[in-house]
């Protein structure tokens, strides 16, 4: 019911693309062209583009060469990545990587999720948590004193059907089989084409793993869960999030939500939070910040940063 969806999982609007009219590279070049005008950046300066999404425009080629071509980055090399609702961590680790290991100085990091063509709007269990959002983030190489202090990331794959999209790969591909909607009961009707997930066993997986990894992070930065000035959590459920708040010590003043205007954006649903966070002015030069992503794959990690005083970077 409404009610239980507000009250559970804390998600009241959604947003979603026109079918057709809006995909995967159209979402990721807006958010793209909206940072490098917020910076003033010159896109031929951009090294790489690395683009997370579940959703790409094409299976071939890669939304990333899309992106850059509309944002005219052509100096840029670019990929992709598909690890569901971890990626904003994932991709940080990655970009910051590059970016450390000297072959690149700049690199844009893109998270673009479309939900809402790829879920049953007659299937509850689904409908309810999504929606379709993208973000854009430039790193840049700082002082040790700040940025990128530390990434936690994780995987299990023994978990890989919790959360899954049956048909459109090689496994089971296309076809006009799999396009059937069908009733699987408890007033579920969907496709092979649409998400399924095991919403118990994600809360299971992500109230246990969540938790882990950010204590995990803290050990190995030498930090105590006091030294946290701000946490901002993939923005899967309202009490996933509280769940695992009280595990690792934190009181939600510490976090923020945007569930109730966004639903689940997955990868995207971090950077999105964070952009608001930052307009609030809620971090600060010098805080320890820290990112925790968790869901498809299983996949889960989290990034600890000192925020940087000369700019926010997303």
């Amino acid at each position: 019911t409404d009610e239980w969806i507000r009250e559970k999982i804390g998600v009241v609007e959604r947003h979603v693309v026109k079918p057709g009219e809006e995909a995967a590279s159209d979402l990721g070049t807006n958010a793209a062209e909206k940072l490098l005008k917020r910076t003033g950046i010159d896109p031929k300066t951009i090294d790489l583009i690395v683009c997370c999404t579940q959703y790409p425009d094409y299976k071939t080629p890669a939304t990333s060469c899309i992106i850059q071509n509309n944002i005219k980055a052509t100096s840029s090399a670019a990929f992709d990545m598909n690890i569901g609702c971890a990626g904003f961590v994932y991709g940080l680790a990655v970009a910051g990587n590059f970016i450390k290991s000297g072959l690149y100085k700049r690199v844009l990091l893109i998270n673009v999720e479309i939900h809402s063509l790829h879920i049953s709007w007659k299937d509850r269990s689904m409908a309810v948590f999504f929606g379709d959002g993208a973000s854009a983030t430039l790193l840049e190489r700082c002082g040790k004193e700040t940025g990128a202090q530390g990434f936690d990331l994780n995987a299990d794959g023994t978990g890989w059907e919790v959360i899954l999209l049956p048909a459109g790969g090689t496994r089971l591909p296309t076809s006009e089989e799999t396009l059937k909607e069908k009733e699987e009961g408890n007033g579920i009707t969907r496709s092979l084409n649409h998400a399924r997930m095991d919403g118990k066993k994600v809360f299971e997986f992500a109230t246990t793993r969540f938790p882990e990894s950010v204590n995990k992070l803290l050990k190995t930065l030498n930090k105590k869960p006091e030294d946290v000035s701000f946490l901002i959590p993939h923005q899967a459920n309202r009490n996933i999030i509280k769940t695992a708040f009280d595990k690792i010590g934190l009181t939600m003043d510490k976090t923020y939500l945007n569930l109730d205007k966004y639903g689940n954006c997955s990868s995207a649903s971090i950077p999105i939070a964070l952009r608001e966070v930052l307009d609030q002015g809620k971090i600060k030069p010098g805080d320890f910040v820290v990112f925790a992503g968790f869901g498809v794959g299983l996949a889960w990690g989290s990034a600890g940063f000192i925020w940087n005083d000369k700019k926010d970077f997303v």
